[in-house]
């Protein structure tokens, strides 16, 4: 770099630290701003980690054939508020022939309705 460059970069850069600067002061006295993390919190998010990883580990191949309408169920609103919901119906393509709670339209298998049923739920929350 010739002199005559390297002293016109130096405004940029001084405006570009200056600009850092400024936001790690406001990210910091924003971070002043937030309420503490509580016990019941911090509980709260190691109880819906392990859930998390509880839904991706299951192999419903595994599960009884009477047990899997049960916990196909039971595991589909926390598959879905978690944000694993699609990932839980593939998982489960294949998986309880039929539910006490949903029947697909047009007498069709369950695994044939499942995607509408996850359009369903993820249009209920978004309207939410």
């Amino acid at each position: 770099m010739t002199p005559e460059r390297t002293r016109l970069d130096r405004p940029g850069r001084a405006r570009g630290t200056a600009a850092l600067l400024i936001l790690g002061v406001g990210l910091t006295a924003a971070g002043q701003l937030l309420p503490a993390r509580t016990r019941s919190g911090t509980r709260l998010v190691a109880a819906l980690a392990g859930m998390r990883a509880q839904l991706a580990q299951l192999e419903p191949a595994r599960v009884e054939a009477n047990a899997q309408p049960v916990l196909f169920g039971r595991g589909l609103p926390y598959a879905h508020s978690l944000g694993e919901l699609r990932m839980w119906l593939h998982r489960w393509d294949g998986g309880p022939q039929s539910t006490d709670w949903y029947r697909p339209a047009g007498n069709r298998p369950l695994a044939a309705g499942l995607p509408v049923l996850a359009a369903l739920l993820d249009g209920i929350a978004a309207d939410n």
